[in-house]
C-alpha cells in the first residue's frame, strides 16, 4: 500500500501515472494520508507523522520518501531502471532530493481544495 498526500495535486497526478502503468497482477492500494485507515496505521508508527513523505507499506517493509519511490518504481516495467538508479544513490542524496520535492510540491502545483475525479485505474486502487 502507498500512503500519500491526498490534498496534493502533484501527488495525485503521480499516482494516476503509476496506476496506469502498474501491471494488473501487482496488488497495490493507494491510501490518502488524510484517511481514517492511515490514522489507525500511524498509531503503530508515530515517527512517520513527522515526515512529509510518501509511505510504502507491505507485509515485509515500511519505507518512506526516496526508498518508497524506489520500491514503487520497481513494480513498473519501463520505470524499473529509474528505481534501480535511485537504489544505488547514496541514501542522504536520494532523501535530500526527495525532501526538496516534498517541501516544494505545493509551490509547483496547487493544493487541492476539492477532490479530483480519479482515473479508472486509480479509482480501482484507492482505499480509505
Amino acid at each position: 500500500m502507498i500512503l500519500f498526500d491526498g490534498d496534493c495535486l502533484t501527488c495525485n497526478r503521480v499516482l494516476t501515472f503509476i496506476a496506469a502503468r502498474l501491471p494488473h497482477e501487482i496488488e497495490l492500494a493507494f491510501v490518502p494520508l488524510e484517511s481514517t485507515l492511515t490514522t489507525e496505521l500511524l498509531v503503530f508508527h508515530p515517527k512517520l507523522r513527522e515526515r512529509d513523505a510518501v509511505i510504502y507499506l507491505d507485509d515485509y517493509a515500511l519505507l518512506h520518501g526516496a526508498a518508497a519511490v524506489e520500491r514503487v518504481l520497481s513494480f513498473i516495467p519501463r520505470w524499473r531502471i529509474a528505481g534501480q538508479v535511485l537504489a544505488v544513490l547514496p541514501n542522504a542524496l536520494a532523501e535530500s532530493a526527495y525532501d526538496v520535492f516534498a517541501s516544494n510540491r505545493y509551490r509547483w502545483n496547487k493544493r487541492l481544495t476539492a477532490c479530483e475525479i480519479p482515473s479508472a485505474q486509480l479509482s480501482a486502487r484507492l482505499v480509505g
